[in-house]
């Protein structure tokens, strides 16, 4: 596993965290989320030099835990037990995403913090009760401040209003209240650092991205208004040609002329809407283009664990060999444009039958709006790659077992069972 880029940032926070700044007030920085820091700060306390070992095992746990999570869902959404059968079954062909277990990223975690939210939430459907809203938010807040896209799942969420017989107001407000609480200490944190209460500040170059790069992105040209021109008087004689179309190079530039973190990407958020502005359809060309090449990206620059040097980006490795996942890990599915598009379409077919279905129709609502958030919130933001696109691959396999077991074994003719 490489300490480089994220992951050495993320290494780099828990160190904070570990020298006793916990809300690390120490690193003015607005992009990141403080729950990933904290858990490489309890296993380096715990652990000490072991602690890079302990993170794969833990995390494969997780990974391990995820898979069983996204397997209980699907029963719960079908009432029948074979759809875990089927789940276990889909979840073998997701090889690309094991890799991710030995990495000091966030990925893994988050995955599981996500099912664990829709797992809470599905038994709390079929079972309402105040202790089921309370974990039910708090596993979204957990999520939420792991990477902050989960931050209006919430509204998805809400589709159960929707649907009679699950309308009871204090839980709901319970749910509510646990969120803003659990939410409310980082946003503090950021108040006082940025003079603004936010989980993130990152909007502005995460736009920069999908605004000024070109190919995925929209390759505009800086505006001709005058906060642009403002912005350009700043990073003049710092940036020299194409590079600020870089976002990084930017942001360090304007951090270099006096700006804070925050500010920095305020100010690249403003440039990038009024260039958006002027021009809106080539933009929203691109951003669909983003949406449905989400689901279609090929799975590159995973971390490999392995010890063929070809197919290393300098991670630190295994002392071993082993020629069986060497062999998986090259020949995975998800290096296909073709098979990506049409598991896909596998999964846009399988949430339709769960949507058809009267019995599973909520289920089939529910989730499949949870893949258009996650999609679309991607593509508007971000090039779509390989690991936006994996947090969802328990839950796209939860969709395909269930599906295949209302398929086969038909809702109305089983008997109840009891939420797993």
């Amino acid at each position: 596993m490489g300490l480089e880029l994220d992951a050495l940032e993320y290494w780099n926070l828990s160190s904070h965290v570990l020298a006793g700044d916990l809300w690390l007030l120490e690193v003015p920085i607005a992009y990141r989320t403080p729950i990933y820091p904290w858990f490489l700060g309890a296993i380096r306390l715990v652990a000490g030099s072991w602690a890079l070992i302990g993170i794969v095992i833990l995390q494969g746990c997780m990974i391990v835990a995820t898979t069983w999570l996204a397997a209980s869902l699907a029963v719960i959404m079908s009432r029948s037990e074979i759809a875990r059968v089927w789940t276990l079954l889909a979840s073998l062909v997701f090889i690309s995403s094991i890799p991710f277990g030995q990495a000091v990223l966030s990925e893994v975690m988050f995955t599981f913090c996500l099912m664990l939210h829709l797992y809470f939430q599905a038994k709390y459907i079929e079972s309402p009760s105040f202790a089921g809203a309370f974990t039910t938010s708090l596993a979204l807040a957990v999520s939420i401040l792991t990477r902050p896209i989960a931050m209006l799942l919430w509204l998805v969420d809400l589709v159960w209003l929707c649907k009679p017989g699950h309308k009871n107001g204090s839980h709901w407000l319970v749910m509510a209240a646990t969120l803003f609480l659990s939410l409310i200490p980082w946003m503090g944190r950021n108040a006082m650092l940025f003079g603004k209460p936010s989980l993130t500040e990152f909007m502005g170059r995460n736009l920069w991205i999908v605004t000024f790069q070109g190919q995925a992105g929209a390759g505009l040209d800086l505006p001709d208004d005058i906060d642009s021109i403002r912005f350009r008087e700043r990073i003049v004689g710092l940036l020299a040609g194409d590079a600020w179309r870089d976002t990084w190079s930017v942001s360090n530039a304007l951090i270099e002329s006096g700006l804070n973190d925050a500010e920095a990407d305020r100010a690249m958020q403003s440039v990038c809407i009024q260039a958006i502005l002027e021009e809106p359809r080539l933009f929203l060309d691109r951003m669909l283009r983003r949406v449905i090449n989400f689901w279609r990206c090929v799975s590159t620059h995973i971390p490999h664990p392995t010890t063929n040097s070809g197919l290393l980006d300098h991670q630190v490795t295994w002392g071993y060999a082993n020629a069986l996942v060497d062999r998986m890990i090259e020949k995975r599915w998800s290096l296909s444009v073709l098979t990506n598009t049409l598991f896909a379409g596998l999964i846009g077919l399988a949430t339709l039958v769960l949507i058809y279905s009267r019995a599973t129709r909520w289920w089939g609502l529910w989730t499949g709006l949870i893949l258009v958030y996650f999609s679309v919130i991607t593509g508007f933001f971000e090039i779509p790659a390989y690991r936006y696109r994996m947090v969802l691959e328990p839950l796209m396999i939860s969709i395909l077992g269930a599906a295949i077991a209302v398929l086969f074994n038909p809702f109305e003719e089983q008997t109840h069972r009891p939420a797993q």
